[in-house]
C-alpha cells in the first residue's frame, strides 16, 4: 500500500513496552529484543522486490511515565539488546543512553493526552500525527516545538488500511539505513519537508 501511495521507505515503528503480549513468558531483554524486532523484519520481507525501503526504529512507553510515547530513531537490534530493559528506566536515564547511540528522540503525539514531556529529553517532536481516530493536537504540537527549539517530524501512525499516507517526511534522498536518516535529521534539517493531508496546514518546522 506504501509503495503504490508513492513513498520509497517506511520505518516501522512498532509500540516497546513491558507489556506487550508478544513478550509473554519471555524473561531475557535479549529475546524480548529479538522477538520485537520480528514485526520488522517481517515487512523487510515483504517490501523485498519493490522499491520500498524498510528502516528499524521503535515507539518507547516507560513504565514509570505513562501517558507518553517517545519515537526512537537510530537504535538497531544488535545495539537495542546490549542496553538495558529500556521499559522499566525512565525519559532522564534514557536520554544519555540514547545521546551515547546516536540516535534521535521525537514526542509521539505529545498534546493527545495533553502531556508534553521535558524537552530536555527530546530531540524533536511529532508535529503532525495522522491516525484519523485520535485528537492529537497537531496545532499545539507545532507550537510546542518552535517555542522549545525541537525538531519536528510527521507521521503516519498507520494501524488501519485508511491511514496510509496519511503523514510521513521528503528527504533529497531516500536514506539506505537508519543511521542515513538520522544524519539527514541532525546535519541538514532544513532540507527535510513534513508531509500531511491537504486539509491540514503544515508549515515547514526545521531547526
Amino acid at each position: 500500500m506504501y509503495v503504490h501511495s508513492g513513498y520509497s521507505a517506511v520505518i516501522t515503528t512498532d509500540h516497546l513496552v513491558a507489556t506487550l503480549p508478544l513478550f509473554r513468558g519471555i524473561s531475557s531483554w535479549r529475546e524480548r529484543v529479538h522477538r520485537f524486532f520480528s514485526g520488522y523484519r517481517a515487512l523487510r520481507r515483504e517490501a523485498s522486490g519493490t522499491r520500498l525501503t524498510v528502516l528499524p526504529g521503535f515507539e518507547l512507553t516507560f513504565a514509570s511515565y505513562p501517558g507518553r510515547d517517545f519515537l526512537v530513531y537510530g537504535i538497531d537490534e544488535d545495539t537495542l539488546a546490549d542496553m538495558p530493559d529500556l521499559c522499566v528506566l525512565d525519559p532522564w536515564t534514557f536520554r544519555e543512553l540514547s545521546s551515547n547511540a546516536g540516535a534521535l528522540v521525537f514526542q509521539a503525539h505529545p498534546f493527545r493526552n495533553d502531556r508534553p514531556a521535558d524537552p530536555a529529553v527530546l530531540d524533536g517532536v511529532e508535529v503532525f500525527n495522522g491516525n484519523p481516530r485520535h485528537d492529537s493536537g497537531n496545532e499545539r504540537a507545532e507550537d510546542f516545538a518552535v517555542e522549545n527549539g525541537l525538531l519536528a517530524i510527521s507521521g503516519s501512525d498507520t494501524h488501519q488500511a485508511e491511514d496510509v499516507g496519511r503523514g510521513g517526511v521528503t528527504l533529497p534522498e531516500t536514506p539506505t539505513s537508519i543511521a542515513e536518516f538520522v544524519d539527514w535529521y541532525r546535519q541538514a534539517p532544513a532540507e527535510i519537508g513534513l508531509l500531511a493531508p491537504a486539509s491540514h496546514r503544515m508549515p515547514m518546522i526545521s531547526m
